[in-house]
């Protein structure tokens, strides 16, 4: 099963466009649930995040470049994979653009942790650039993934 979603609406904003970008976060939200879901019954699925230069994206961006190639062809082949009975990829988040695809991937920054007792207001104002730091982001795929996550530094910050 093959979802559409866009880079604009996922993992960028695009000015004035609100609706836009909540119906595609929710089909990436939709994807990663059916991929758990359907797992069990051989059910790949898969949101595709193509870039192209469409008659839609005309009118909702400025972005023109003659210098790479936006043909919609150029995201077919991808789109004709991830829905091919061989791939056994699923849950993924897949750009395709310009004969050129990749994964977009989910990450949390490092962040700080504290203790409950510590976690104020004036905490987390002291230590906010911390919160923001992206340097070493951990790879997130499952809520599995984030509850390994967030239970060993909340256990490692209470020694």
């Amino acid at each position: 099963m093959l979802m559409v979603s866009s880079m604009n609406g996922v993992a960028f904003g695009t000015n004035q466009h609100a609706a836009y970008g909540a119906s595609k976060g929710a089909l990436v939200g939709l994807t990663r649930e059916i991929a758990l879901e359907g797992r069990a019954f051989g059910i790949n699925v898969n949101a595709l995040l193509p870039g192209a230069m469409t008659t839609m994206l005309q009118t909702v961006t400025a972005y023109d470049s003659p210098t790479i190639d936006l043909n919609p062809a150029l995201v077919a082949p991808v789109a004709a994979w991830l829905v091919h009975e061989q791939c056994e990829t699923t849950g993924a988040l897949i750009n395709a653009s310009s004969a050129r695809v990749g994964r977009l991937i989910t990450c949390l920054g490092t962040g700080f942790q504290s203790t409950p007792d510590a976690f104020t207001l004036e905490d987390v104002r002291a230590k906010w650039a911390l919160a923001l730091d992206a340097d070493n982001p951990t790879r997130i795929d499952t809520v599995s993934d984030y509850n390994n996550f967030r239970t060993e530094r909340y256990l490692n910050a209470k020694r």
